[in-house]
């Protein structure tokens, strides 16, 4: 048993055939002829790979040992070359992300950061047994797993597990954070710098405008993230 090696694995293969041709020309013993050179042959061919996952797979050779009086025996042995190997991730240059909270729209960004992450790790793993991972890449990520820190901003982190065609799993843990750095937006706001008259009645005047100020304020300003 052997480990699958994609683009190698017939050159592999060439290779255990040859090395037991090679051990079954000097291992036999034959009584009737004690200095015999055996001949020996095999109905090896790469092409009689039986896939079994990725490009692993078994073959099965029969080999045949004659003396030199023309008697022969016969020993058939199997070659399995398996994928034990999970998927490569270290090609892959994806991190974790921070994008602005946009209120509405953070689901939307949320689930498309997702189905960013889940393309990008498609196209850069990479597998010596398994060229193909269209399909192959599953997340745990749900908007609602959201940890919210402020506002509706927070942090969402999901785990993507990349399953080679044999079954080897590898992982990563990836966090979107969703930030608000945006001060709220006062543009809309009419709240001015009156001028009033000095007198008995000032104090309170003053101590209305600032309470009408702070409610206008309220109601005028806005913020997405808030």
């Amino acid at each position: 048993t052997l480990e699958c090696n994609g683009a190698d694995n017939q050159a592999i293969a060439d290779a255990w055939n040859q090395q037991n041709i090679d051990d079954l020309t000097v291992c036999p013993s034959d009584d009737c002829d004690v200095d015999a050179t055996y001949s020996v042959t095999s109905d090896y061919d790469f092409g009689n790979l039986v896939s079994t996952c990725g490009l692993a797979g078994t073959i099965t050779v029969t080999y045949t040992v004659s003396d030199d009086c023309g008697n022969s025996a016969t020993v058939t042995i199997t070659l399995t070359l398996e994928d034990t190997t999970p998927p490569d991730l270290s090609g892959c240059d994806i991190t974790n992300q921070t994008v602005e909270c946009d209120g509405d729209n953070n689901e939307t960004i949320a689930d498309q950061w997702n189905a960013d992450n889940i393309a990008a790790l498609e196209a850069c793993v990479t597998d010596s047994c398994d060229m193909d991972f269209s399909g192959q890449v599953t997340s745990d990520y749900s908007y609602s797993n959201i940890v919210t820190t402020c506002g509706l901003g927070g942090d969402i982190t999901a785990i993507y597990t990349i399953t080679d065609d044999c079954g080897n799993p590898s992982t990563i843990t990836l966090i979107l954070t969703i930030e608000d750095t945006t001060p709220p937006d006062i543009s809309n706001c009419r709240v001015t710098s009156p001028t009033l008259d000095c007198g008995s009645g000032a104090e309170a005047t003053a101590d209305a405008w600032h309470a009408a100020n702070i409610a206008a304020l309220q109601s005028c300003s806005t913020d997405l993230c808030n």
